[in-house]
């Protein structure tokens, strides 16, 4: 069952931090990094001239970093880019539009498989306090389902969400990532109120030295199955060439192979935890909610061009399946499967 506590205190967690960084953080600390955006006011006065500003054109957007997300398996993944640097100068847009993300994912069975359509488009904009800044996600997905035919799944369910990030600078060394997410997954066969969730979290990142930064929060997924996950593990970066984020709940090991006028090629190998709720309408027309989640391991290649676009194709195994459902059905164990992915980013 869902625990209200535990929606009351992912509010309460996000308040707090919001609240610390407006009173702690100093615009001094944003300038010192260079990693986030910055706004700078210029002959403005004040937030709604920020953001009446023509293209938000005084955001400084060379170390915007896009991170990869799925909000119903997981917070925003903090090891797709580092928070702190992003040396390779991706996504560089002066302006609020930041970028369009689409990816897809097949998982081809027939006792419980997906393909699964997922869209992104990313903005920024300032926030009130100086030296920092929103990121906005609006997200779609549309997941296919084939079987089981028992227990009962829908053919076709649903994600709807809008993401709002908020990382905070306090020093040269220690950024706050916090975020919440309001959507709603569903089949959309009948309005149901436990279509709502209201995600949440909160991490701090620590700059141990210029190669290893150390990362510890939680997030809560207001999921009938998993209510809260850790967020946690290091992103240490030896040289410019390798990549490793041994972080929960996704980690990668990155080599690039490839790299001229600011192109680049990388190969990885990369694991993550899986999966999503949703309220659904059962065949019997009964109101429930079905529960999956996996483990995933895969290997990758990944393409980048100097303009902020990029591509990857993913091929891997998945297990440890389950499906659950609030109602008393028994747990469905689905065997193991493949995984084939591809994404872009523009």
């Amino acid at each position: 069952m869902r625990q209200p506590a535990g929606r009351a205190c992912a509010w309460l967690a996000f308040l707090i931090a919001g609240a610390i960084a407006l009173n702690f953080s100093q615009p001094i600390f944003a300038q010192a990094m260079g990693a986030p955006p910055t706004f700078d006011s210029g002959t403005t006065s004040g937030f709604m001239d920020a953001l009446s500003a023509p293209a938000a054109q005084g955001i400084d957007f060379s170390n915007f970093n896009i991170e990869t997300f799925d909000p119903n398996a997981t917070a925003p993944s903090l090891a797709e880019n580092s928070l702190i640097t992003n040396p390779a100068g991706q996504a560089q847009r002066q302006g609020v539009f930041q970028a369009f993300k689409q990816k897809t994912t097949w998982l081809p069975t027939d006792d419980l498989g997906f393909f699964d359509l997922e869209f992104e488009p990313i903005f920024a904009f300032p926030s009130p306090m100086p030296g920092s800044y929103f990121v906005i996600t609006p997200g779609f997905g549309w997941h296919f389902v084939n079987g089981p035919a028992v227990p009962d799944m829908p053919a076709k369910l649903f994600d709807l969400y809008l993401d709002w990030r908020w990382p905070i600078v306090f020093s040269p060394g220690f950024t706050l990532d916090t975020g919440i997410t309001p959507g709603l997954y569903s089949d959309f066969e009948n309005s149901d109120d436990d279509a709502f969730r209201l995600g949440a979290r909160v991490a701090g990142v620590w700059q141990y030295s210029p190669t290893l930064q150390i990362v510890a929060g939680i997030a809560y997924l207001d999921r009938v199955d998993v209510d809260w996950l850790p967020i946690g593990g290091i992103i240490y970066t030896p040289n410019p060439d390798v990549l490793v984020e041994l972080m929960s709940p996704k980690a990668k090991i990155a080599r690039r192979i490839y790299t001229a006028n600011g192109c680049e090629q990388w190969v990885y190998l990369g694991g993550e935890f899986g999966g999503g709720s949703w309220s659904i309408q059962r065949a019997s027309g009964r109101q429930d909610i079905a529960s999956y989640y996996d483990l995933r391991l895969y290997t990758g290649f990944e393409g980048k061009l100097p303009t902020g676009t990029s591509w990857y194709v993913e091929t891997g195994f998945v297990f440890n399946r389950n499906l659950e459902y609030r109602s008393s059905t028994p747990d469905f164990s689905p065997d193991s499967t493949a995984m084939f992915r591809l994404g872009f980013v523009l």
